[in-house]
């Protein structure tokens, strides 16, 4: 029954965790290194190109960060959503 009650909440905390983990690009880079091949993020590729004044392959790294940002952000919110019918007794 906790479980049951708690899920809105936990979804919503995967949503904002979700968001903030891929857009924070200073936190990124200092938390999981930089090694270029290795361990390298989108975002701290992104900025990194941006650094080597490679600024179209940074914005192109940007827009698909952005991009997955917000499918992510979109699927976790439908099944949020759908779930909340679903106690109202609206069919989906």
């Amino acid at each position: 029954l906790a479980m049951r009650e708690a899920r809105t909440g936990l979804l919503a905390a995967v949503i904002a965790a979700v968001g903030s983990g891929l857009s924070e690009v200073g936190a990124v880079v200092l938390v999981g290194g930089n090694i270029e091949g290795v361990d390298q993020t989108l975002a701290s590729a992104a900025l990194q190109r941006v650094e080597a004044a490679r600024f179209a392959d940074g914005l192109a790294i940007g827009i698909v960060l952005l991009g997955l940002i917000l499918i992510i952000t979109a699927l976790l919110t439908i099944v949020q959503a759908g779930r909340g019918m679903r106690r109202v007794g609206w069919s989906s």
